[in-house]
């Protein structure tokens, strides 16, 4: 339980860059709600939080972590209920993801900061 610090912050600055891309698409277009209310459910049943990754078939255990959740609960679930330490190489993933996630929406929403206080 020691280790949850260092799974939540890297998925902290996931969601704050997620959080800033979001913001800044929908200053833009109204319809990204709609679009969100699409994806959310669907990316509920693709990350393996109801079941474990090898549970799926050898060409789908590879495609899964095209999903950038599945690391993270991954690793969650491995710290949390088995005990064990995290996989490196997913831990070396959730945090590449989520270091690009935090700086690319920050990006996004910092160029277009100017633009969505004249839209709003």
């Amino acid at each position: 339980m020691l280790l949850v610090p260092l799974i939540f912050i890297p998925f902290m600055a996931f969601l704050i860059g997620m959080s800033w891309f979001l913001a800044a698409l929908g200053a833009f277009t109204r319809d990204a709600g709609y679009l969100m209310i699409t994806i959310v459910p669907l990316f509920m049943f693709a990350t393996p939080i109801f079941y474990s990754h090898a549970a799926l078939p050898p060409p789908f255990n590879f495609w899964i972590y095209a999903n950038a959740l599945t690391g993270f609960v991954e690793v969650m679930r491995d710290v949390v209920l088995f005990g064990k330490l995290p996989d490196m190489i997913v831990y070396g993933y959730t945090l590449a993801i989520s270091v690009f996630s935090f700086y690319f929406g920050y990006w996004f929403f910092d160029r277009y900061r100017n633009v969505i206080v004249d839209v709003l």
